[in-house]
């Protein structure tokens, strides 16, 4: 037997309130944020990715310029993609160890710092704000989707045929009043739409 510890078990119990979090989304309090942080998720995926192909070009050429130096955190691949994530949020004490005259250098720190921090996060973050605002609008509606289909998730895999068929659990005709004014405004909503 290993004595060293299971990091699956803890991964696990890691996710687990998440999981827990995420049945919670039939309620519209959790499943509008959920859905909101799910689409910025979709659409801002390839930015990131963007990101960290930069991070770790980047990373491999620091690790090649500087790996010979005294500065340690260059030694090896990981620790160099670890000091260029640290540079990328802003922390470049990893670099200020190095001789200041080195002009390579100092123009790839420039170049690392305008390409990443200054243009591409904030693309990103305009990114998300378009799609914060875009779920706004339509985050009730997706909300209410989701929440007929957990529903009838649970009526076709929970429940036997004969309580499927019971009138008094699903009625034919279902009657609902609304204001005749709030009927043309949501009618003028779907016609815009």
């Amino acid at each position: 037997m290993s004595s060293n510890p299971s990091y699956a078990i803890e991964v696990d119990f890691g996710f687990f309130p998440s999981s827990k979090i995420l049945r919670f989304r039939i309620f519209q309090t959790f499943g509008i944020p959920i859905f909101t942080v799910y689409k910025i998720f979709k659409s801002v995926w390839f930015i990131i990715l963007i990101i960290w192909i930069i991070v770790f070009s980047f990373a491999h050429i620091f690790h090649i310029l500087l790996r010979d130096s005294e500065n340690t955190n260059y030694k090896d691949f990981g620790s160099s993609l670890y000091s260029v994530y640290f540079i990328l949020i802003g922390q470049y004490d990893s670099v200020t160890n190095e001789k200041t005259q080195n002009r390579l250098i100092i123009s790839l720190l420039i170049i690392f710092s305008f390409s990443t921090t200054i243009v591409l996060l904030n693309v990103l973050i305009a990114a998300m704000t378009d799609v914060v605002n875009e779920t706004k609008t339509t985050g009730r509606h997706v909300w209410l989707k989701q929440r007929a289909e957990i529903i009838a998730e649970i009526e076709m895999f929970t429940m036997s045929q004969s309580q499927r068929e019971r009138k008094d659990y699903f009625p034919s005709l279902i009657y609902y009043h609304a204001n005749p004014d709030s009927v043309k405004v949501d009618e003028k909503k779907t016609t815009e739409k």
